[in-house]
């Protein structure tokens, strides 16, 4: 399974490659409520998931002379993407664990149950489709 950053190149670009694959998951980035990043690429054909991707703080791998600060925030289409890999994990356990005997017609591991797990998860905001284990959905 293949997950990828959609772009960073705003209203001026299109998704990269390997997002524009089909069968990759294409990661679109957003703040922490849902509201689709400036430098977003327009959306696409859907699906258009994205992610929190503004203001990560990632733990750099060492302190330098030039570097004395471990902790930045960055953002982009890149940190959104570790966590749509994420949250995939974490559903995929999930459903793994509570329903182990179930048969499913689609698997939950291939890019399509993926796919249908995070469709189910959306929330649509503006052109992207907002995915985030901390929003409760009523269905």
């Amino acid at each position: 399974m293949v997950f990828s950053s959609a772009s960073n190149d705003g209203g001026e670009g299109s998704r990269t490659y390997p997002a524009k694959l089909p069968g990759v998951i294409s990661c679109y980035t957003t703040n922490s409520q849902g509201k689709g990043s400036d430098f977003n690429t327009p959306a696409e054909a859907a699906p258009n998931f994205s992610f929190v991707g503004e203001e990560i703080r990632p733990i750099w791998p060492r302190k330098t002379a030039k570097v004395p600060e471990r902790m930045k925030y960055k953002s982009g289409t890149s940190f959104a993407t570790p966590v749509a890999v994420s949250v995939a994990a974490l559903m995929i356990g999930y459903i793994e664990k509570k329903f182990p005997q179930k048969k499913w017609r689609i698997k939950p591991q291939s890019p399509e149950g993926v796919a249908k797990i995070f469709d189910l998860m959306k929330t649509k905001i503006g052109d992207y489709d907002w995915v985030s284990p901390t929003v409760s959905v009523q269905r």
